[in-house]
């Protein structure tokens, strides 16, 4: 990770006079660029009522997200596009640093080893993986998003797939340190947050101090059809049972840090 630029970022918050108090990590691997406007959607929205709300002091600076991408293999070549559009992402910085090569007009990112044998022919440090971020204030072109304001997005991408808990660890262990965050709310890409969702959490969490963290009931919008096939089905099936089983879960799995 790019301390300098976690700083510049911190710095230009901070200058406001305001403090990032809330974060919002987004995981993402292989997902479209209308998944990542779904979930920005339900977050900016939330942002809007969340400054409205005349009982709680939220201004414009006080939310930033994470969107942490899980490696560069897998992204669709329609996203990167889209977040180039939205300076989000530029594959030319990370091959004018050394970090990825470009054969045939298609660029792929580095083994960690030769990124690391760059970095220390720069005199630069080296690290076991790397994580290359893109901040911009945007929307992402989230749809229903009328009279929203775009909030601070940092585009994280990892040198090299390392999993899901890998990325939460980043987040955690990483962004919320670094950033000194209050607040830290985690989803998945494809994931919506519904109509004061966020200020209902956040509101529990400033008035019961005592309170080490809240979570939601999630499910999966669908429908079964009569040209769905039984794999699609039986998934997801699976995907409802998944959701609301993980909210019983939570609690032990807080008692291992997750």
């Amino acid at each position: 990770m790019n301390s300098h630029l976690l700083q510049s970022i911190k710095s230009e918050i901070a200058s406001k006079n305001q403090k990032p108090r809330v974060m919002a990590g987004v995981t993402m691997y292989n997902e479209a660029e209308d998944e990542i406007q779904f979930t920005m959607e339900g977050i900016v929205r939330n942002h809007q009522q969340l400054k409205k709300d005349s009982r709680i002091n939220f201004g414009e600076e006080e939310l930033i997200v994470i969107i942490i991408c899980d490696g560069h293999e897998k992204i669709p070549e329609s996203f990167k596009t889209f977040a180039t559009e939205e300076e989000l992402y530029d594959e030319k910085i990370l091959i004018d640093n050394g970090f990825m090569t470009s054969e045939d007009g298609k660029a792929k990112m580095r083994p960690v080893r030769e990124a690391n044998a760059i970095m220390e022919s720069k005199k630069a440090p080296q690290a076991a993986n790397f994580l290359h971020l893109f901040h911009k204030k945007t929307m992402c072109k989230a749809e229903n998003a009328a009279g929203c304001t775009p909030v601070n997005v940092i585009f994280a991408v990892k040198q090299e797939n390392r999993g899901k808990t890998d990325s939460l660890r980043w987040l955690m262990r990483g962004f919320c340190r670094a950033m000194e965050i209050d607040y830290y709310f985690m989803t998945d890409t494809g994931s919506k947050m519904l109509d004061m969702c966020l200020t209902r959490m956040f509101a529990y969490m400033e008035y019961m101090p005592k309170c080490a963290g809240v979570g939601v009931e999630r499910y999966v919008d669908w429908k079964p059809t009569p040209d769905m096939d039984l794999s699609t089905y039986c998934i997801l099936a699976y995907q409802v049972f998944e959701y609301k089983f993980t909210i019983m879960t939570q609690a032990s799995a807080s008692l291992w840090g997750y």
